[in-house]
């Protein structure tokens, strides 16, 4: 991969990166708030880049997740559930290392594997 391309990429995941940790509190926000549902989904744009992107994106993710959250609501409680989030990285880091050794996507199947890069 050439510099230009490496670092362009490095700047991509660091904005996507507080992104989708806003998509994380926003969600679980409006799920829980809005629609009174017993639901917390502050996890699932964590899992979509750990999938999509890798293991630090996940981790990082994570944790801008877990302070974000901690510095709005001001539960120091919470500071134990990053452990949870990371560890969720980790298992979806090696879920899709294991997931690519078996299946390697043809070029037919590009619609296929990003739907599956999304979840």
């Amino acid at each position: 991969m050439a510099t230009g391309a490496k670092t362009a990429r490095i700047w991509f995941l660091v904005l996507l990166c507080p992104l989708a940790a806003a998509a994380n509190i926003g969600l679980s926000s409006l799920v829980r708030e809005g629609l009174h549902a017993p639901l917390f989904l502050d996890t699932l744009f964590t899992t979509a880049l750990t999938f999509s992107a890798g293991l630090l994106p996940g981790i990082a993710t994570a944790l801008l997740t877990m302070i974000i959250t901690v510095s709005h609501d001001g539960l120091p409680e919470i500071n134990l559930f990053v452990l949870c989030s990371i560890a969720e990285a980790v298992l979806v880091w090696i879920f899709r290392r294991r997931f690519e050794k078996l299946w390697k996507p043809s070029p037919a199947e590009p619609v296929l594997y990003s739907f599956i890069a999304a979840v």
